[in-house]
């Protein structure tokens, strides 16, 4: 019986030193993880960032050409009378 009991024991205790160690490496790998996770957030911000600016500078030069398109070249604003 004694034999059984400390078998029984011994691959409880088995069990529970895999959950300590696996508890430990997870605690270990949290951080580092973390930071990984982080730099890659970090970058996708950026470069979404980059591209908001390039698109508002396309608006901006687009905006400040816009009427020289819409205005046909043969109308001037000055001669032109609206009555």
């Amino acid at each position: 019986m004694k034999g059984i009991v400390k078998k029984i024991v011994s691959v409880l205790l088995l069990f529970v030193i895999a959950g300590l160690v696996y508890a430990c490496i997870k605690s270990i790998m949290e951080p580092i993880n973390f930071n990984k996770q982080k730099a890659y957030r970090e970058t996708v911000g950026i470069q979404r960032m980059k591209d908001v600016r390039t698109l508002q500078e396309a608006l901006s030069l687009f905006q400040a050409t816009l009427p020289h398109l819409l205005t046909p070249s043969w109308i001037s604003t000055r001669t032109a009378r609206w009555k």
